[in-house]
């Protein structure tokens, strides 16, 4: 399962992150998901932002019409606003990320 953590850019652009489960120890806390928090989340769960990736809107829309994606709904307001915050605070974001973020 992904987070899609922005607008499209000019370019029409989409960074996503992926949500984890947490196992133990060692996971990036800066976006942790309680269980329940979002109807998909069914276990304690993280944002893997060492994971995070630049996908195409079009190519977005092309893997959910061939059902490569699913959607499960969008998050709320306040675990939108963590997941995208974690980009800012998360040890785990490369470089080119925060380049991107910056325009």
């Amino acid at each position: 399962m992904f987070v899609v953590l922005t607008d499209a850019c000019p370019k029409g652009d989409h960074l996503l992150a992926p949500i984890c489960s947490v196992r133990g120890v060692g996971h990036d806390g800066a976006c942790v998901f309680k269980a329940g928090e979002h109807p998909a989340i069914v276990n304690e769960s993280y944002l893997l932002y060492a994971k995070t990736a630049k996908f195409f809107g079009k190519s977005l829309s092309s893997k959910v019409v061939a059902l490569e994606f699913t959607t499960s709904g969008t998050l709320s307001a306040e675990l939108l606003e963590r997941s995208i915050k974690g980009l800012s605070t998360s040890l785990h974001v490369e470089p080119w990320i925060k380049k991107y973020l910056k325009g």
